[in-house]
């Protein structure tokens, strides 16, 4: 979608492994363009109405939580049990 209005924006997200990553798409607004742009401002722009998509539509989903706070507490008891 590209109109007079509106701008269909897309991303990729690298997260460094092999494979190709899937296309986000959203829509920055005629008005998020001040007059007084200059193109630096307006890639500027770009780069982050990505990042802010990115940072309100993607998440991390933590896996093995349970086990990562008993393996942390069993260093924690270690560390407390070592002569200082």
């Amino acid at each position: 979608m590209s109109n007079e209005t509106t701008f269909r924006a897309r991303y990729e997200l690298d997260d460094g492994y092999a494979g190709g990553s899937r296309p986000h798409h959203f829509v920055i607004q005629a008005g998020d363009i001040e007059d007084d742009m200059t193109p630096d401002d307006l890639e500027r722009l770009y780069y982050e109405q990505c990042e802010d998509h990115m940072r309100d539509h993607i998440g991390c989903s933590p896996a093995r939580v349970d086990e990562f706070v008993e393996w942390a507490t069993s260093v924690l008891t270690a560390r407390q049990e070592q002569p200082k």
